[in-house]
């Protein structure tokens, strides 16, 4: 009795999970109106846990993690968006990145994102898929920041989503049945001339739909390119993970009724997702990631080969018009 709040911890797990601050003293056990449980009270122990978990979570060391997959998405708060970054590591686990407010998926605000997570201890020297819905500004920032180093899997649910909203609903189960089967494909060769073959089909049925499956298109095989099992690719080929995620998250967030700001929004987030990431299960096939790292490290090289040769070859040009010059 001598402590009615127990500790902050338990506070703020309670209003976490949904118990109102105005209803905190009938819902505490055996606490005489004494002790002086206020809603203001309250709301301010639960404003300083929260802001505890939001600074362990942005300064977590990431030095310790071997990262083989990151997966980067947007959340809705009334008018404020904010990203959320997740990272898959070499023995399938799931864990919390970070998060930053942005009103939209821009390129140079998940640029500053990235910069962040390698400050941090990021690494990805040895390759990193990352997974994404096909949102331009997430992409162009993964090819500015990584380069070389970045394997891009776009999310073939989403992409199927985006060619069947030009299509009427005969075409949509026509079409649907036709993508998975080129999806379901185990080497890259069959899975595209499985699309390539829609593909046909639908300039004769809907062109902005035909165009809709050809934008983007090496991306969504991204993972046949690689040869995976088919057993990684269930887990990698789609954001089903970080919508799994964010579905979680909503679970805490959606009792909101009303964003007061922006430190608000990122309090309960962070400690919605560090309260989510020890529950969160390893991918399917995760026993197939250190073959992923494997394929990945191949085809860096064969990519730093590439620029070698060209580099080399624009210096030879270069120099043999330096020459020509020269001698006019």
């Amino acid at each position: 009795m001598q402590e009615p709040y127990r500790s902050d911890r338990q506070t703020m797990l309670k209003l976490l999970h949904g118990i109102s601050t105005h209803k905190y003293t009938e819902s505490a056990e055996l606490v005489p109106e004494v002790f002086g449980i206020s809603a203001s009270n309250l709301s301010r122990r639960f404003k300083k846990s929260t802001l505890v978990q939001l600074r362990a979570l942005k300064n977590r060391s990431l030095k310790g993690y071997d990262f083989v997959c990151v997966l980067v998405d947007g959340k809705r708060y009334a008018e404020d968006g904010l990203l959320v970054a997740l990272g898959i590591t070499i023995d399938g686990a799931k864990v919390i990145l970070d998060i930053d407010q942005s009103h939209s998926e821009n390129s140079n605000v998940i640029v500053q994102l990235f910069d962040r997570l390698i400050e941090r201890g990021l690494r990805f020297e040895e390759g990193l898929l990352f997974i994404v819905d096909g949102a331009k500004g997430i992409i162009a920032a993964i090819k500015k920041r990584f380069k070389e180093y970045a394997f891009i899997q776009r999310c073939q649910w989403h992409k199927q989503q985006n060619i069947t909203g030009y299509l009427n609903d005969a075409q949509k189960i026509i079409c649907k049945r036709q993508l998975q089967a080129a999806y379901a494909q185990t080497t890259y060769r069959e899975a595209k001339a499985g699309i390539e073959k829609l593909y046909r089909e639908l300039q004769g049925v809907n062109q902005s739909a035909a165009q809709s499956l050809l934008e983007g298109m090496e991306e969504t095989l991204t993972l046949h390119n690689l040869g995976l099992s088919p057993e990684l690719c269930k887990s990698l080929n789609t954001t089903n993970c970080m919508e799994s995620v964010m579905a979680q998250l909503g679970q805490y967030t959606d009792k909101v009724d009303r964003w007061h700001n922006s430190n608000q929004i990122l309090r309960w987030t962070a400690a919605g997702l560090l309260e989510i990431e020890p529950r969160l299960h390893k991918i399917r096939g995760y026993r197939y990631l250190n073959l992923l790292r494997v394929k990945m490290c191949d085809e860096i090289k064969k990519r730093q080969e590439k620029q070698a040769v060209a580099a080399s070859t624009i210096e030879d040009l270069s120099v043999g018009i330096h020459s020509t010059i020269t001698e006019i």
